[in-house]
């Protein structure tokens, strides 16, 4: 999936790469219910990373707008609601919530 120039790339990589960007995690630890998935909200401009150890294998939009980037991959991803990213890859994924977000993660 191509994205648009929906949001301004360089300015978020700056925030990140200056430690501006506050809301970052240290990394998503949240387990997999029984039917393997997670749900949980996203506030406007935060930032969430998932190590591929847990091996997500599937992000779904349910609410808003997400950014997601994945090492290893060439392209970004912007996900509006009802959009799905299967994940690919051992890479560690980053999503910023681009308005307030619903999102479910699958194993």
């Amino acid at each position: 999936m191509r994205t648009s120039g929906f949001i301004d790339r360089k300015s978020s990589v700056m925030a990140l790469l200056t430690g501006k960007l506050l809301a970052v995690s240290a990394g998503f630890k949240q387990k997999p219910d029984a039917n393997g998935r997670v749900d949980f909200n996203l506030n406007r401009g935060e930032v969430e990373r998932l190590h591929q150890s847990s091996r997500w294998s599937r992000i779904e939009c349910n609410e808003g707008c997400v950014w997601i980037t994945q090492s290893g991959c060439a392209e970004d991803i912007i996900l509006q609601k009802g959009q799905v990213y299967d994940c690919a890859g051992d890479g560690t994924i980053v999503m910023e919530a681009i308005s307030s977000a619903k999102v479910t993660l699958r194993a």
